[in-house]
């Protein structure tokens, strides 16, 4: 349960600065005149990565698992690694661009996950069908569609809760960024 406490007056420190990336977008540039033999910094590596880890924290994304998290966080490393060299150096917000990127590899590896599984559901629903509605299962026709019922149940269920453990996961996470936000402010009165 949270309390209202008075908001704290110093600004809380970033985990990525842009004038950091976009220094290092530079040096990166300036290393060589071909984009395609350009060496990318450890440094800039570790930016997008934190970024990318980061955005997974956000509200739409809270909620999936871990293994789905880092299927999130690899693609859009991958995506930012081949489309740095697109990058438009006259504009100098690199955290954006890199943060954009990150976000539509998001949506769009999410968008897969959902098809796949949404293709699996209506696989196990047509079979179910078809073995119901088979001449040959007329004598079990009431055990099969006790047995299609069940499974469109269980899936239902399954459903729900992959939903539940999505909220819950994110009730968790919001407790724990308000605990260290308070604990911020703790430290500030020490």
């Amino acid at each position: 349960m949270t309390t209202n406490r008075p908001k704290s007056t110093t600004p809380r420190k970033a985990f990525v600065k842009n004038a950091d990336i976009y220094a290092e977008l530079l040096k990166w540039r300036d290393s060589h005149k071909d984009p395609a033999k350009r060496v990318m910094s450890d440094q800039l590596g570790e930016y997008i990565y934190k970024i990318a880890s980061r955005l997974t924290g956000h509200e739409k994304f809270r909620g999936y698992s871990d293994d789905v998290k880092a299927d999130l966080v690899s693609t859009a490393c991958y995506k930012v690694v081949s489309g740095i060299k697109n990058y438009k150096f006259e504009y100098t917000n690199a955290f954006a661009y890199i943060t954009q990127i990150c976000w539509n590899a998001f949506v769009a590896v999410l968008s897969k996950y959902y098809k796949h599984q949404n293709a699996m559901r209506r696989f196990y629903i047509e079979s179910i069908a078809e073995v119901t509605s088979h001449p040959l299962s007329a004598g079990n026709r009431k055990y099969l569609n006790k047995i299609k019922s069940d499974i469109e149940k269980l899936l239902d269920d399954v459903e729900k809760t992959v939903q539940q453990n999505r909220k819950n996961q994110e009730d968790i996470e919001l407790e724990k960024e308000e605990d260290e936000a308070e604990e911020i402010d703790q430290e500030q009165y020490i």
